[in-house]
This record gives C-alpha cells, sequence and structure tokens, in this order.
C-alpha cells in the first residue's frame, strides 16, 4: 500500500461526572498533574438539515463547531466514527467568528445547540484532561489522547486506567460528549457506536 506521507488523528475522549472537583484536584496533583489557568469557553454547534430532522447522528456524519476561548476563536470540524468518544477532528484558529457562522450557514449547516463551560485543562505525563463545569450538566473530568486510528483502543484504555487510579467508579464514566449529553436528552440518538 502506498503511504501518503500522513495518518489522521483521532481524539479519544473519556469524561466522568464528578461529586466533588476539589478532591478530585488534589488526587490529580499527587498524581503528578499539572494544572493551566482556567478558561471560559463557549461553543456555538452546527448541524445538518437531514441530522436535524431526523434527530439521528452515524458514523461519518460530523458537525462543525466555532468556539470562543477567553476572547480567541476556533472552528473544527468533527467527524463521528463508530466508537464512542473517539472523534475525527480538524481544527484551526480564526479571526472572524462572525463571518465564519456566515459560511457554515451557507453550506446548508445550521445552528442547534450553544452551551458554556468553565474549563480547568491539565496535563498528566502525554494525557491533557480539563476539570470541566459545564451549565446544566455539572462537574465533570475529561481526559484526552490524541493519537492514530490503529491505537484508540490503547488509548482508551489507558484513560480507564487512570480513572481507576483517581477512585472514579466505572458507572460514573460517560462516552458521550457533552453536545451528544445535552442532544440525547432532547431525543437525539447516536447510532452505530460501541
Amino acid at each position: 500500500m502506498m503511504s501518503l506521507g500522513f495518518l489522521i488523528k483521532m481524539e479519544v475522549e473519556v469524561r466522568a461526572k464528578v461529586k466533588d472537583p476539589a478532591s478530585l484536584k488534589r488526587k490529580l496533583k499527587r498524581l503528578g498533574a499539572k494544572f493551566g489557568r482556567d478558561l471560559a469557553q463557549k461553543d456555538w454547534l452546527f448541524y445538518s438539515q437531514e441530522a436535524i430532522r431526523t434527530k439521528k447522528q452515524r458514523p461519518g456524519n460530523f458537525l462543525i463547531r466555532i468556539r470562543s476561548q477567553n476572547s480567541k476563536y476556533f472552528l473544527a470540524l468533527k467527524g463521528l466514527t463508530n466508537r464512542k468518544g473517539v472523534w475525527e477532528e480538524y481544527e484551526m484558529a480564526i479571526d472572524d467568528p462572525k463571518q465564519a457562522r456566515k459560511m457554515v450557514e451557507r453550506m446548508g449547516l445550521n445552528l442547534v445547540l450553544v452551551f458554556e463551560k468553565k474549563r480547568t485543562p491539565g496535563k498528566l505525563g502525554k494525557i491533557v484532561f480539563c476539570l470541566d463545569q459545564v451549565k446544566h450538566l455539572g462537574s465533570y473530568l475529561e481526559m484526552e489522547i490524541i493519537t492514530t486510528k490503529e491505537r484508540g483502543k490503547a488509548a482508551q484504555q489507558k484513560i480507564k486506567e487512570i480513572f481507576q487510579k483517581l477512585g472514579i467508579d466505572k458507572k460514573d464514566t460517560v462516552r458521550l460528549g457533552y453536545p451528544q449529553i445535552i442532544l440525547a436528552k432532547k431525543g437525539w440518538r447516536f447510532l452505530g457506536e460501541r
């Protein structure tokens, strides 16, 4: 097989509902975690008209996200894979979110969801994590590893092992992203994920 000279990167995320964020932060510090400064994020999510009509998403479907983060803006395309918590993602900084929104809407995508969160980012070795306070959802720990498709399962296992060290019960883990959690409460279904 001919090599194209690049690998498709995958974003492997696992979340856990958190009852006591301050206690969890202390446990993360004991494991050697380093924390960054707090961020305020607001996301605008755009979906296809078919997704809105059927309230269904399946592997291969995508969404466009415009994010405001501490006066900076980002545009992302996120493609749903067949594994919960694993997205194909492309992101870039943008200067003009209003113009980006006009472009996205002109392509036929519609704004479906706007949500906000306060985020405390950090790193534990090569793993990026965030302690999130999500408006209308509560507190979560999100761990993320950027990897290749072939190593996605190993990345998920690594995150599970860290959750065990932190004393996070398996029943508190969530494989859906925040938008999926919110949309599932509104009757949306996410098909083909395992």
